[in-house]
């Protein structure tokens, strides 16, 4: 009778002590599913005055050479950039225009040991607003999109995560108008 209490206080403390790491991924999961990839800028070349500016075309996206990437990717990410143009009102037919070029210069989808530990999920995508006339470079950015949830590292999360990061650096710059902005407009 001993033995079996012993082993049940023993199973019991067991479960005690794997459930916080077993928690706290469901938690991140539950916010992964809630909230996607997170996007981060991190601005390499700053802009200068960029007020004359009315709006923004988004160019097809390059990817690096032998970068392995899913084939859709480069179109769900133009996707979500056009996107963020047209929430912050920056149309690509309005003049005069900026183009922002793209190329994804890295993908890590998590590997299989990731996602049983801890998935991590990133792309990094090193983006140029230009000139669209001149194509002068005005300003240059890494846009990183980045996941630590099984539920938000598909091939759309990844790429509204890099449509975040752009527009982070379309506030940064004060390009287009922010939510902020718009909702006072209504």
């Amino acid at each position: 009778m001993r033995r079996r209490g012993l082993l049940m206080m023993i199973g019991v403390a067991a479960i005690a002590a794997a459930a916080p790491g077993c928690m706290s991924r469901m938690i991140r999961e539950g916010l992964g599913a809630a909230r996607g990839a997170s996007g981060r800028v991190t601005v390499l070349r700053p802009a200068e005055d960029l007020t004359r500016y009315k709006g923004l075309r988004v160019q097809p996206v390059g990817v690096t050479p032998g970068l392995e990437l899913p084939e859709e990717m480069p179109g769900l990410i133009v996707a979500a950039l056009e996107e963020v143009a047209s929430d912050r009102d920056v149309p690509g037919d309005a003049a005069p225009a900026m183009q922002l070029t793209a190329e994804v210069i890295h993908y890590d989808a998590g590997s299989s040991v990731d996602k049983a530990i801890g998935p991590l999920s990133e792309l990094l995508l090193r983006a140029q607003l230009l000139d669209g006339e001149t194509r002068a470079v005005l300003s240059e950015a890494n846009l990183a999109s980045r996941s630590k949830a099984t539920t938000s590292s598909g091939e759309e999360d990844m790429a509204e995560g890099v449509g975040k990061a752009l527009d982070k650096w379309l506030e940064e710059v004060g390009f287009g108008k922010s939510k902020e902005e718009k909702s006072e407009e209504d």
